[in-house]
């Protein structure tokens, strides 16, 4: 997967700065202190590992969250793809409990799959994708008339309706078919 493009400018632009920068390397100099290295060393090892954790490990992982009046589930595939079905009434329970399986950067959704005739289940996704913007919606049926579905409509993502038996591809290997 890599470092992300910021990072890596990040750290070219201190080294460039540190080297042709004299004045900038007198306002550092304070700050490099051995405490401060050390802590700074320490944060930066915490940050790489916790990313480092939440690497994909090859194998696919289903998980169901517990927020009522919701049956949402987030399928991360092999490859490192995070895939939402359904959506839940609370957008800040069910970001929160996305955000402790999804990676810290990118923060995205590949798919977003909508199987519930409910109205509640639509109701927090506009504002989870203010936050956590999907690549394409999947429409498994004609949902209920609501305001949120209406703002899901009018995403920028595209969408697909699908039929039964139909497929839709959410990574290398990794297909979800409508069996009814």
């Amino acid at each position: 997967t890599g470092l992300p493009l910021f990072w890596v400018l990040f750290w070219y632009a201190l080294v460039f700065g540190w080297t042709f920068l004299p004045a900038l390397r007198q306002k550092i100099r304070p700050l490099l202190q051995p405490a401060a290295l050390l802590g700074g060393a320490l944060l930066l090892a915490g940050v790489l590992w916790a990313a480092a954790l939440r690497q994909p490990d090859g194998r696919l992982h289903v998980t169901l969250f517990d927020i009522p009046d919701s049956r949402a589930v987030l399928i991360q595939t092999p490859g490192g793809n995070a895939v939402l079905a359904d959506g839940a009434p609370y957008a800040t329970r069910l970001s929160a409990q996305i955000g402790t399986r999804l990676p810290l950067l990118p923060r995205r959704l590949p798919a977003l799959i909508l199987t519930s005739g409910k109205s509640s289940a639509y109701e927090g996704l506009p504002a989870l994708l203010t936050s956590l913007p999907a690549g394409q919606l999947i429409w498994t049926l004609n949902p209920p008339v609501n305001p949120a579905v209406e703002r899901l409509r009018q995403t920028a993502a595209p969408q697909a309706l699908l039929v039964r038996g139909q497929s839709a591809a959410l990574d290398e290997g990794v297909t979800f078919t409508l069996l009814r």
